[in-house]
């Protein structure tokens, strides 16, 4: 029996390699006129009815978007959609199909249950359909074959009988990296780049399918941005991308000529003046880990590490705790459902408005002012701290400051109460579920709180809190949007869902922010910088720089996602708060080459990590 033909010239049409000036020689092979060969489709039935009827529903369910259905459930479908596109985006393609960057298991888990509400087979049949697109594009062993027509490719080979070369050359693929992961056991087209979080930029994607963004520009790239957040969090990294150069050398090689200009100084661009530039390789997107300046030259890595472990212990469940925080999840969560169902608005809203006040009592409160006195406050505004701070239900302000206290004095030892070698669970929420260390009431016995006692405030709420948190913190949240004519049972929920959403934000301040993220300033402590953490708890997630510096009241060197500064800035402005302590940018700037872990931002004009195009191209007004 003779070869098949499209054997002999699959790897002149490919050319899948990457490319650089030596590849000149691409741009002279022959036009591709290798088409598939005649055959019988044979339609899988059980496959045809599934669609149609999954089709005839959703048509179904586009009419109930305008007729009955709630605009709630509406919004949830739109999340379903964005979470399931995710999943396949980023998970299936982007991660395990192409490897174009990596994943801790918090984020391949995630990805892993976003790609099953897709419901697009498992993520290794996924991944093992797409390599076969990709090794063997436009020939018979392409599953969804472009040359057998555009319906074919769209839906028609998912009800048909696959070709026998699609099933021969994909048992030869490599799917090793997917059965050892845990977890698992073309053209450019705007319209599919909006409706697929980014994948429509695919021309580019066919050329470079290991660059984790499928795109040369950030245009419609949702799945893009997402993994660029995670990677600020650290559970994405090595992200892996192509160079301007090689990809001007590729689009001039064999592209079109419908590429847009290069940037500054193409022969296409217009006579504007330059507003800013990202032409850089990120393995880590906007970081920078070289040294400040010529003079900073420090070798980190010879300053010793904290090698202490806590010792095992045995854990004394506190089962009161446990049932408690127990009925808080579940009628949180069930006040979730209700926010979506039949809550008014307007309950939802206080419910926001109430998250906010309890988060800055804690945070602008209890840590800031209290556990470090980072700055001062006249009485109304340390009463209605402490007001705030009763609504998040966190204990009064003299037991928080206490173990918080101990928890920078003692870190990452047996008398901090909740210590990060424990594990994230313990750190998170174990803590409150089980006795103390010894070690934690027998050094908090130590500890000075003479200026916590002292004020009349403070020793108001400690005595009369077993009540004063109910009446301020579940009561009266729960009754006021009666006023606007919402249940109580509603109103109850909402506020243990704000509740439920609060503890857990303040949590994971002790969980998140000590084991992902990056440690510019220290890294021999375990706490990290996390932007998402200080999304949700307004402020408090750049946490290497807080435990560098305590009593500096910003808890971060910039202002990012620090809702707590700008309220603090705030009362400063009307008298309220006052003597705000900081921290020097020359501390900072020694601090960060002594024991930094080389992933500080610039500190801006003049350093020498700042790029040649940052100061041609960069913008000076006035």
């Amino acid at each position: 029996m003779s070869p098949n033909p499209n054997e002999k010239n699959l790897e002149l049409i490919q050319g899948t390699g990457t490319l650089d000036e030596a590849d000149s020689v691409i741009n002279r092979f022959p036009q591709s006129d290798l088409k598939p060969g005649y055959r019988r489709l044979e339609i899988v039935w059980k496959n045809v009815i599934n669609t149609s009827i999954s089709h005839c529903i959703a048509i179904y369910g586009f009419y109930l978007v305008f007729a009955s259905a709630s605009w709630k459930t509406t919004l949830l479908a739109i999340l379903n959609l964005e979470l399931g596109m995710f999943g396949t985006t980023a998970g299936s393609h982007r991660l395990w199909a192409h490897r174009a960057y990596k994943a801790t298991f918090p984020l391949r888990l995630i990805l892993m249950l976003c790609q099953t509400v897709a419901y697009q087979y498992s993520v290794i049949n996924w991944v093992k359909e797409h390599r076969s697109h990709h090794k063997f594009q436009e020939t018979d062993a392409d599953p969804h074959n472009a040359n057998r027509g555009f319906f074919f490719s769209h839906i028609g080979w998912l009800l048909c009988r696959k070709h026998p070369d699609v099933k021969n050359k994909g048992k030869t693929l490599d799917l090793s990296d997917l059965h050892a992961d845990p977890v698992l056991r073309q053209v450019e087209n705007r319209f599919v780049a909006y409706f697929t979080l980014g994948e429509g930029w695919h021309n580019y994607h066919h050329t470079f399918p290991w660059d984790y963004k499928a795109a040369e520009l950030g245009k419609l790239n949702i799945t893009l941005y997402l993994i660029d957040l995670f990677a600020k969090i650290g559970w994405a990294y090595d992200l892996k991308t192509a160079s301007p150069e090689m990809i001007k050398n590729r689009a001039v090689k064999t592209g079109d000529g419908s590429h847009e200009i290069w940037g500054w100084g193409d022969k296409d661009q217009t006579k504007m003046p330059p507003n800013s530039s990202d032409t850089s390789i990120c393995q880590r997107p906007n970081i920078l880990t070289g040294v400040l300046d010529e003079k900073d030259v420090v070798d980190t890595d010879k300053i010793p590490k904290d090698t202490f472990k806590v010792k095992p212990r045995e854990y004394i469940i506190v089962w009161r705790n446990v049932i408690l925080y127990g009925l808080v999840h579940i009628f949180g969560l069930y006040g979730l459902y209700l926010s979506f169902t039949s809550a008014k608005l307007a309950t939802t809203l206080f419910g926001f408005i109430v998250y906010q006040l309890g988060a800055f009592g804690t945070t602008g409160g209890a840590h800031r002012l209290w556990s470090h006195r980072a700055y001062k406050a006249t009485w109304p505004l340390r009463f209605f701290l402490m007001i705030c701070q009763t609504i998040s239900v966190q204990n009064s302000v003299i037991q928080w400051v206490r173990d918080h206290r101990l928890h920078h004095k003692y870190l990452d030892t047996d008398a901090d109460p909740h210590c990060p070698q424990r594990g994230i669970f313990f750190c998170h929420a174990g803590w409150i579920m089980c006795r103390k260390h010894p070690d934690v009431k027998t050094k908090g016995a130590l500890l000075d709180l003479s200026d916590l006692y002292s004020d009349p405030i403070l020793r108001f709420q400690h005595k009369h809190f077993n009540w004063f948190v109910v009446v301020v913190g579940l009561i009266i949240p729960s009754i006021i949007p009666l006023l606007w004519g919402e249940t109580l049972w509603n109103g109850y929920y909402i506020n243990a869902a704000r509740l439920f959403l609060e503890l857990n934000a303040t949590w994971t301040v002790n969980s998140i922010a000590h084991f992902y993220g990056f440690k510019p300033y220290d890294k021999n402590v375990s706490s990290t910088e996390t932007a998402f953490v200080s999304f949700i708890a307004i402020g408090e997630g750049w946490h290497n720089f807080h435990h560098a510096f305590p009593w500096d009241y910003r808890a971060s060197e910039f202002r990012k996602l620090n809702l707590t500064l700008t309220f603090i800035d705030l009362f400063a402005k009307i008298g309220w708060a006052y003597d705000l302590k900081t921290v020097s940018n020359e501390m900072i700037r020694n601090r960060v080459k002594r024991t930094g872990d080389g992933s500080h931002h610039i500190w801006g004009w003049g350093d020498k990590d700042q790029s040649e195009d940052d100061y041609r191209e960069a913008v000076i007004l006035n």
